[in-house]
């Protein structure tokens, strides 16, 4: 799967922000929910916001640390970019 993904998300004909659910899901909350390490590496990779915010306003790495994913809560914890503060969430670092 990650190898099919790699070369969608490389043609630059698919948004990795890209909302898919009435919720405003990404892909890059749906892997950190799930665990996918290598999956949200490579949306970032390929320009993934790493702060998308869905119609809860929940981030990635809101998502990840709810569900126990650490290895994607230390993969996005290492970027410079990433807002660790959500004032709409009950997790605060």
């Amino acid at each position: 799967m990650l190898d099919v993904a790699e070369r969608l998300l490389r043609t630059g004909r698919v948004d990795p922000d890209e909302s898919y659910t009435f919720d405003d899901f990404s892909c890059i909350h749906e892997a950190a929910r799930k665990g996918m390490a290598d999956l949200v590496e490579l949306l970032l990779s390929t320009g993934a916001d790493v702060n998308k915010r869905c119609c809860e306003e929940r981030t990635a790495l809101i998502y990840a640390c709810d569900r126990g994913r650490t290895a994607v809560v230390k993969l996005l914890l290492a970027r410079e970019d990433v807002e660790v503060r959500s004032d709409s969430s009950s997790i605060v670092f």
